[in-house]
């Protein structure tokens, strides 16, 4: 009785000891790092002076023709592990389908974050594994404003506003230091 009780405390030491080890967050968490594994991005109920800089200049580009409307609800992109936890506003150019149009800005800590995760983005959306979420004919908008990054794809064949959509799109895709999304 004594050895199992002794066992099951070693057995309860080393896996204490190993959560503790290997269960802390990583360095660089919240925004524009990776956070704990748990946690799943909301978009943000209230935005950052940054984000809603980027929000204002936007919708100045889009004008009145392509009214850019902020979602309550989550929508994620296919995104490289590196995005996962970043903050992000979710929008969507209301041009009446429901589940199409969608525009994130990602929130960093700086420029030079917003940069190197632009290039991360645009590498992973270049390969194959980036491209399998969205249709064959997926075109990708990706820029860069300030210490923010705007993403938005459209589909030729899956649109139900094909003039529109691709308007507002290539809208966004002129917006900011545009980044290139090689496919």
């Amino acid at each position: 009785m004594a050895a199992r009780l002794k066992r099951a405390a070693s057995v309860i030491a080393f896996a204490v000891a190993l959560t503790a080890s290997c269960g802390a967050p990583s360095a660089g968490g919240g925004a524009g790092g990776a956070g704990p594994a748990s946690a799943i991005p909301t978009p943000m109920q209230s935005l950052s002076p940054q984000v809603a800089a980027t929000i204002t200049a936007l919708r100045a580009q889009l004008g009145t023709a392509y009214p850019l409307v902020q979602l309550s609800r989550a929508y994620r992109p296919s995104e490289p592990e590196s995005m996962l936890f970043v903050p992000r506003a979710t929008l969507q150019v209301d041009l009446g389908a429901p589940d199409q149009n969608y525009v994130v800005i990602y929130e960093f800590t700086d420029v030079g974050t917003a940069a190197a995760r632009g290039r991360d983005l645009a590498t992973y959306l270049a390969s194959g594994f980036g491209q399998t979420n969205y249709p064959p004919d997926a075109q990708f908008a990706l820029s860069q404003f300030g210490d923010t990054l705007v993403f938005a794809w459209w589909s030729p064949q899956s649109s139900s506003a094909p003039p529109q959509a691709r308007a507002a799109f290539e809208l966004i895709g002129r917006f900011g230091q545009p980044i290139a999304v090689l496919k």
